[in-house]
């Protein structure tokens, strides 16, 4: 996590290719996963689902999670499409210990270590 323009932000980064895995891993979790783990080392973050109506929560106890409502999770598998051909970033509010979640195309390394 790190600090965007003013606001705690869960950084979630990648190039084309990772924006897919995303997706297909979120639309997983829509379809009935509970969880998934996304990213690589030490830069992993999990994602789950809750049964709340809204939800879109990050906390650190445990290792990093976000946690999110179906309606959230849909709305970022919305927000990833166009980020599968092409460099940007979109973002998702947030409670807890982020205040937003960025995710990313093709504008950080894959080496970085935020």
């Amino acid at each position: 996590m790190d600090d965007f323009d003013g606001a705690t932000t869960l950084l979630i980064w990648g190039d084309n290719a990772g924006m897919l895995s995303l997706l297909e891993c979120l639309s997983g979790i829509v379809e009935g996963v509970s969880e998934v783990v996304v990213g690589e080392d030490q830069n992993t973050v999990t994602v789950s689902v809750v049964a709340q109506a809204v939800r879109s929560h990050v906390s650190v106890s445990g290792g990093l999670r976000w946690e999110c409502s179906n309606d959230t999770l849909r709305r970022a598998g919305d927000l990833i499409g166009p980020l599968l051909q092409a460099s940007g970033h979109q973002y998702l509010d947030a409670d807890g210990e982020a205040e937003q979640v960025m995710i990313s195309a093709n504008e950080y390394p894959a080496d970085l270590r935020p």
